[in-house]
């Protein structure tokens, strides 16, 4: 039933986009061909980010973000969902076509699209503006692309859980065929039309075929706090901040912990579950141990602020296994499996040297390759199709 409702939607959407592109007039783009358009939703605040990344740039956010509130040149910032998809179902169609009457680069982050992506992988709007000429990019950022069957070989090849076990039991629905063959036309859309794929090879693993550029962190410059008074500081602070805790390994953390205060050990266990941004950056800047996420391959977003906010670094990110990862990143963090949580952690615990000494490699890295100002000349490279 909603799969019929959402395809008679998505129908009207595209009359919409067809009696528009008759009456709205195009407007000269030679002047202003190098602007990209970014969006369409935010995704871990990429959209902003990439948007300001570029010299020129149209930021468009038609979501709702909880964690996020940052102002786009286009947005629907209306926390109810009901009435935001409706705000949608009409203004998305006008934008669309609105500005790709005045723009001809197009940088999707993320799986939305400006109409309901639900049912072609944005096939529709990729065509339509290949058909006008248009440059499309697709930057993907996790579980819109990530192929729950493709992953579920990546477990058994490497005799570990991966995130997509754990995902599916938050949400059985997820992990069924329609919802693999929806992540499987996102795919295969951006294969057939856009010019650049942004994607993690291996902890992103999806039906794509071309060539994807790594994954690419816009960390802000200002945000990087190296702080070496705060390993002189007792009691030792360890910092957990999971954006799903099932699926990020919080229970296992939590045991973890248990575990060492029972043994004796003394520290200020801190952990941070649907808060602000802005509190999460407070906390990480008094850490010195963060607890990333044990199920994934490389770092989330909220790792790369431990690393940029000098802290050492406990995750399950592995460059032997992302090889789109720097080579040296597995020296900039104490790798670690879930299953190793509570001897890694009581490592740097009983060798507080190990504290500073990742964080210091771990600073260091963020700084070389997860920075605002090494992403922007990574894309400025990258965009450049001349």
């Amino acid at each position: 039933m909603k799969k019929s409702i959402l395809m008679g939607l998505f129908y009207m959407q595209k009359g919409f986009v067809f009696i528009l592109s008759i009456f709205l007039t195009p407007k000269s783009i030679n002047e202003k061909n190098d602007t990209w358009v970014v969006g369409t939703e935010e995704v871990a605040h990429c959209v902003y980010n990439i948007s300001k990344a570029l010299d020129k740039s149209i930021s468009v956010s038609l979501g709702y973000h909880r964690f996020y509130q940052s102002s786009y040149d286009y947005q629907i910032n209306i926390r109810n969902k009901y009435l935001a998809f409706f705000i949608k179902l009409f203004y998305g169609p006008y934008l669309f076509v609105s500005l790709s009457n005045q723009y001809d680069s197009f940088f999707y982050v993320g799986g939305a699209g400006f109409l309901i992506s639900y049912t072609d992988g944005r096939a529709f709007e990729f065509k339509f503006l290949t058909k006008r000429n248009k440059k499309i990019v697709c930057y993907f950022t996790g579980s819109e692309i990530r192929s729950f069957e493709l992953m579920k070989e990546i477990g058994k090849q490497y005799n570990i859980d991966v995130i997509t076990d754990y995902q599916k039991m938050l949400n059985p629905s997820i992990a069924s065929s329609e919802a693999e063959d929806r992540r499987k036309k996102l795919a295969l859309s951006a294969d057939k039309y856009a010019r650049l794929i942004f994607n993690a090879s291996i902890d992103q693993k999806s039906y794509t075929t071309r060539q994807n550029e790594p994954f690419l962190y816009f960390h802000p410059d200002h945000l990087f706090v190296k702080n070496d008074e705060k390993f002189e500081r007792l009691p030792i602070r360890i910092l957990h901040a999971p954006s799903n805790p099932f699926s990020k390994g919080t229970p296992i953390v939590r045991a973890a912990i248990t575990k060492l205060k029972k043994e004796g050990y003394l520290f200020e266990y801190i952990e941070l579950i649907h808060v602000s941004h802005e509190e999460v950056l407070n906390a990480l800047r008094k850490s010195q141990i963060v607890l990333n996420e044990f199920y994934a391959f490389m770092p989330g977003v909220f790792g790369v602020e431990a690393l940029a906010s000098h802290c050492a670094l406990l995750t399950s990110a592995n460059a032997n296994i992302e090889t789109s990862l720097p080579q040296d990143s597995n020296e900039a963090w104490l790798v670690t499996g879930y299953w190793e949580i509570y001897d890694h952690l009581k490592l740097v615990l009983d060798e507080p040297s190990l504290q500073k000494s990742y964080a210091d490699k771990g600073y260091l890295w963020a700084q070389k390759h997860a920075s605002f100002s090494h992403a922007r000349t990574k894309l400025t490279q990258l965009l450049d199709f001349s």
